[in-house]
C-alpha cells in the first residue's frame, strides 16, 4: 500500500527527529509542509496491516500528532525524482 500521512509533530520536536523518520523502512519523504498538519510522509508497505503498524507503532512514537492516513487509490502521473 501506498500512503500519505500528514500530522502535526509533538512540542519539542524538530527538523532532527523528522530526518530519523526516513530511516523507518518504507518511509520514502519526508516533507515539512503548510497548513495545520505540517509534516507529510510518503510511504509504502506490503499491505494495509503494515502501513497501520508503521504509522502507529513507528512514526507516531517519534513525535507525531493528529495523524491522518490516506491510502493512494491510484497514480495518474508521476514524475522521476531529480
Amino acid at each position: 500500500s501506498d500512503a500519505i500521512v500528514l500530522a502535526k509533530l509533538t512540542k519539542g520536536k524538530g527538523v532532527e527527529d523528522l530526518r530519523k523518520m526516513k530511516l523507518i523502512e518504507g518511509v520514502r519523504e519526508v516533507l515539512q509542509v503548510s497548513g495545520d498538519r505540517r509534516v507529510l510522509i510518503r510511504l509504502n508497505s506490503r499491505d494495509n496491516r503494515s502501513l497501520e503498524d508503521t504509522v502507529y507503532r513507528e512514526l507516531v512514537p517519534m513525535g507525531l500528532e493528529d495523524v491522518e492516513v490516506r491510502v493512494i487509490l491510484e497514480s495518474v502521473a508521476s514524475h522521476p525524482m531529480v
